[in-house]
């Protein structure tokens, strides 16, 4: 993004993250807490409707046996959902930071 070779980069990187931890800390702290709370509701409101699927349509009533299949495939799905939405965060937030200090240096 600067126009350096890796290594410079990199150390100009490690710097970076080293005078913001606590930004780059609150933000993944609070990315973590996004995807636990995602998950959850998403996977809960998948297999309560699936529970509901199963229990009051007649065509399906047999076919399908437990909502369980349900809710782990929708884990599975939301865990890539949201690590999704929180990486483009987290790099959206990385990039402010180091736009940020490019133009305290100047």
């Amino acid at each position: 993004m600067t126009g350096k070779n890796f290594c410079e980069a990199t150390e100009d990187a490690y710097y970076l993250i080293i005078r913001n931890a606590w930004r780059f800390g609150t933000v993944h702290g609070l990315g973590g807490i996004y995807t636990f709370v995602g998950e959850l509701a998403m996977t809960s409101l998948a297999t309560f409707y699936g529970y509901l699927l199963i229990t009051q349509h007649p065509d399906i009533e047999g076919k399908i046996y437990s909502p369980t299949m349900m809710c782990v495939v929708r884990i599975s799905i939301e865990n890539m959902k949201t690590n999704f939405v929180v990486l483009c965060i987290d790099i959206i937030y990385n990039c402010s930071c180091l736009y940020g200090s490019l133009w305290s240096i100047s």
